[in-house]
């Protein structure tokens, strides 16, 4: 278990180099920004989790095609987080996406559509449903 405070401070303190080292719209600030977001799901903050995940997925759609492995990264992220909040309509949606991400750039054969398949169907079970459907 780690001080999630402190790195709250240090993705914080990264942002802001980062924005003065390489502008506002870079990657490395969707990094940043993704960071923060974790932090805030450590510290159950869950709102301000999704307020960061969001925006680094905003800045990454910007930056990169859709079907980008970091984009799908941040719809898991995301759907992690509306699971918890047991929003599962919107966690379904977001794992949808990542999965469909993951196939389309690695393909069906890949050990990281293997992991997506296997979120999906975590997820699957918690809702009691077919993995089929989801």
């Amino acid at each position: 278990l780690g001080d999630y405070h402190q790195e709250l401070e240090y993705h914080q303190k990264a942002l802001e180099m980062r924005k003065v080292i390489s502008g506002e719209n870079q990657s490395s600030i969707a990094h940043s920004y993704s960071g923060l977001a974790r932090a805030y799901s450590h510290l159950k903050e869950p709102q301000q989790a999704i307020q960061y995940y969001t925006k680094a997925l905003n800045m990454m759609r910007n930056l990169h095609e859709e079907h980008h492995p970091s984009i799908a990264t941040l719809y898991h992220s995301l759907g992690v987080i509306f699971l918890e909040l047991e929003e599962l309509p919107k966690a379904l949606e977001l794992f949808r996406k990542a999965l469909e991400i993951t196939k389309a750039f690695y393909g069906e054969e890949h050990p990281k559509t293997a992991k997506s398949f296997e979120g999906n169907n975590v997820f699957s079970c918690k809702l009691h449903i077919s993995p089929q459907f989801v």
